[in-house]
């Protein structure tokens, strides 16, 4: 048989006897011979950018660009202007230029500064903001999930295990480059990990490591067995 691939569409040339008749057999090879003509000439279309929901990426970038020295050291490293004064108004904003901005944040700040600036927010936004609905029952490995769906597209999924003598682990699987090399979407992502914890009153180590092309973020809790029932949650 003679096979032409493409992607998924396999387009197959059997021997004679599937035919029923001559006039069967020659539509099969037209068919063949147009696959043969278009195959090098479909282009695959372009993945779909990575982006952060514009309403998430707002307080953080405020924040940030209120302390002295980020706006400026982001500006001068290839940043847009019109990122920091549109993400507000945005549906979902450019993961490459928020990447960037948390980049010119950890130089300017430092990794704990900005590890405490992320986790901050994250603890508010459970408390009384836009996280406030989603459900604490299943404790860290349920709502980390939610929190990444809601907040990414494009740009990898949310993997975690099970967690077992007071350890979970979260994994990014599939990150784009843009976030995946970037020292201060680490940070800021470990600081996210570390609000959870505030809000359902745990306390806890947070590491992280690269993992092949993923990046494991490794949840060390300070007491055994209250992962799955956090105090004063539902």
């Amino acid at each position: 048989a003679t096979e032409i691939s493409r992607g998924l569409d396999v387009f197959a040339l059997e021997p004679s006897e599937r035919f029923d008749d001559a006039e069967e057999m020659l539509a099969a090879l037209a068919l063949l011979r147009t696959a043969q003509h278009l195959a090098p000439t479909l282009e695959p279309e372009p993945a779909a950018p990575s982006a952060i929901a514009g309403a998430l990426a707002a307080p953080r970038v405020a924040a940030l660009v209120a302390m002295e020295g980020v706006a400026s050291r982001y500006l001068a490293h290839g940043g847009r202007r019109a990122f920091l004064e549109d993400v507000g108004g945005a549906g979902w904003v450019s993961v490459e230029e928020y990447a960037r901005l948390l980049d010119a944040a950890w130089a300017v700040l430092g990794e704990e500064r900005l590890v405490d600036c992320l986790r901050g927010i994250l603890r508010q936004e459970i408390a009384s903001g836009p996280f406030s609905g989603i459900p604490r029952a299943g404790g860290l490995p349920a709502m980390l999930p939610r929190f990444w769906s809601a907040s990414f597209r494009h740009a990898g999924e949310l993997a975690t295990s099970a967690p077992r003598d007071g350890l979970v682990t979260f994994s990014v699987v599939g990150a784009p480059p843009q976030l995946r090399t970037s020292p201060g979407w680490r940070a800021a992502l470990s600081g996210s990990l570390l609000g959870v914890l505030d809000a359902l009153e745990l306390v806890g180590r947070v590491e992280v490591r690269d993992l092949h092309d993923d990046v494991l973020w490794s949840v060390r809790l300070g007491r055994s067995g209250v992962l799955i029932d956090p105090i004063g949650t539902a």
